[in-house]
Order: structure tokens, then C-alpha cells, then sequence
């Protein structure tokens, strides 16, 4: 079951941030960590009102308000190249299939989350999607929410590279 219902969120304002039919990434405390590997960061999916679903952890779908803070980029995706089930239908059935799982921080994520939902729905023909196929789409053609969002995502790399070139030149 997922953790959290809609009823209470205030629709309008994920619509007004035009996330609706997305993927999105967004940053964690950890970004240090994934600073080398930008494909790594934490993914989610939005239904067809904008609301955002994430594999927060162990048996836990965050909705809504995602467990990493907001999106710094979505990658928009075409809601009627879904072959089988509707894009809503696919979110929620993979959602509720990730609600009853563990986390695993290599193999079973949120990037399996967000694949599972588009197999689901055999978006684009496809149901071989997977956790590489998604960090890799993200990395290539995904858009920055905002400036904000291209800040943290190059700020915490920039920074460690900068470090570490000092220390070498020394």
C-alpha cells in the first residue's frame, strides 16, 4: 500500500510546476557521494496531475512531498505512447508494487521503481526499462527545473574537483 494518499495534497501546485507525466531526479544530503556519478541521484515519477512518487525506503512510497526535497530535473515524457495500461494506472500499480518491498541501495531503488512503472505500462512499446536505461535517459535528455537546480546538481562536483585539484598541485 502506498504511504500516503492525494486527497490532502493541494494539486495545484504540482500542475503549476508542469511536472505532470515526468521522471524526475532530485538531490540528497548525499550528493557529495554521487558528485562523480550524476546518473546516481534519487529518481521519482509523477502522475497526470503532477504528483510526485518516490521509493523512499524500505515498504515506503513518499507522495507528494518527496523524502530528498524537490526536483532539480524532470524528463517529460508523452502520456499516450503507453501500450498497455494508462500512465495514472502504471504509476499506481508499480507503486503499489514497491510499497511492499526493501530498499537496496544497488539493485532494487528508486531507479527500479520508476522502470517498473514504465514497464508496466509498456511505455514507448518497451518493457525492458531498467535502473541503467533510466539514469541514462536522465542524464541525456532530462531538463533543469531552474537555475537552482543546475547550482546543485555542478556545485557540490565543482567543489570536491576543485579541492582535489588543489591538493594534487601541491
Amino acid at each position: 500500500m502506498v504511504s500516503a494518499s492525494t486527497d490532502n495534497l493541494d494539486i495545484s501546485f504540482h500542475r503549476a510546476h508542469g511536472i505532470e507525466y515526468c521522471i524526475t531526479k532530485y538531490l540528497t544530503l548525499m550528493c557529495f557521494l554521487f558528485c562523480f556519478f550524476h546518473t546516481l541521484n534519487v529518481k521519482g515519477i509523477s502522475d497526470s496531475d503532477g504528483v510526485m512518487y518516490d521509493f523512499a525506503g524500505p515498504f515506503t512510497i513518499g507522495v507528494g512531498k518527496l523524502a530528498f526535497g524537490p526536483p532539480t530535473k524532470f524528463l517529460k515524457l508523452d502520456p499516450s505512447k503507453c501500450t498497455v495500461n494508462n500512465w495514472d494506472a502504471g504509476v499506481k500499480s508499480g507503486c503499489e508494487i514497491y510499497a511492499e518491498r526493501n530498499h537496496n541501495l544497488c539493485f532494487d531503488n528508486c531507479h527500479s521503481h520508476v522502470a517498473k512503472c514504465l514497464n508496466i505500462m509498456r511505455y514507448n512499446n518497451c518493457d525492458r526499462y531498467n535502473m541503467f536505461s533510466i539514469g541514462i535517459r536522465m542524464f541525456f535528455y532530462a531538463s533543469f527545473t531552474d537555475l537552482s537546480g543546475v547550482v546543485k546538481t555542478f556545485l557540490p562536483a565543482t567543489l570536491l574537483y576543485a579541492v582535489l585539484l588543489y591538493f594534487w598541485v601541491l
